[in-house]
């Protein structure tokens, strides 16, 4: 071969061989923005935005789940503690997907309650999480003497909506029946509803959009016997 071949084949090896170490040199020095902890934060605490920072960290020391945004964490629960310095991660947050909990939706006079209900009287499972509802109750005339009905609440939330098989049914099979809803309520209506499950039976309504408060008086067998 001719020896100048050679030398242009040798010194195209080196230019390749020198790009390749400097793309090599220049990813390993590359860095992109993450959301870091500028406090120690506790499990379940609200996170504000001195609560964090944003640090400039190399791109190989990124965690995959890491938030890059304030908008990403403020306003949203730690579900772990987080050590000052460390990378705040978004599947540790509340409001992600499947994160599997009620917290961040509920206001600070509310809980989680389960009102058990059967597939017809749940507005045949047409229900779904973030619906509102009201609750209507049927008296038992056996437990209470009386056969009479009332809304009970009004214009629930709907946190989740629970199947036979013990699961949401937004995870569960298709084919698993509904059994109740986790409605956002404050104590005293938690005290109404568990009495009214334990005196009759209780039916949900599904509000439209624009839904305003409809509860009248109630009825009584007076009412279907009509005027």
């Amino acid at each position: 071969m001719n020896p100048r071949r050679y030398l242009l084949l040798a010194l195209a090896s080196a230019l390749l061989a020198a790009g390749l170490s400097f793309d090599i040199l220049a990813r390993a020095d590359r860095t992109a923005p993450v959301i870091v902890a500028a406090t120690g934060m506790s499990r379940l605490q609200k996170v504000r935005t001195e609560d964090v920072k944003v640090v400039n960290l190399p791109v190989r020391a990124l965690h995959p789940q890491a938030a890059a945004r304030r908008e990403e964490v403020v306003g949203k629960y730690s579900l772990s503690d987080v050590v000052p310095g460390e990378q705040v991660l978004k599947s540790k947050l509340s409001g992600e997907e499947k994160d599997g909990t009620f917290l961040s939706r509920l206001a600070p006079n509310q809980r989680a309650f389960f009102v058990p209900l059967s597939l017809a009287r749940a507005a045949g499972g047409a229900v779904r999480t973030g619906d509102r509802i009201d609750l209507i109750f049927v008296a038992s005339e056996q437990k209470t003497g009386l056969s009479y009905s009332r809304t009970v609440a009004q214009g629930l939330e709907v946190l989740d909506v629970r199947n036979e098989r013990g699961t949401s049914t937004r995870e569960g099979p298709s084919d698993a029946l509904p059994t109740g809803v986790v409605v956002a309520v404050t104590g005293a209506q938690a005290e109404l509803i568990a009495l009214a499950a334990e005196n009759g039976q209780l039916y949900l309504a599904v509000n439209g959009y624009g839904a305003a408060g409809t509860g009248g008086p109630g009825a009584g067998q007076e009412d279907l016997a009509g005027p």
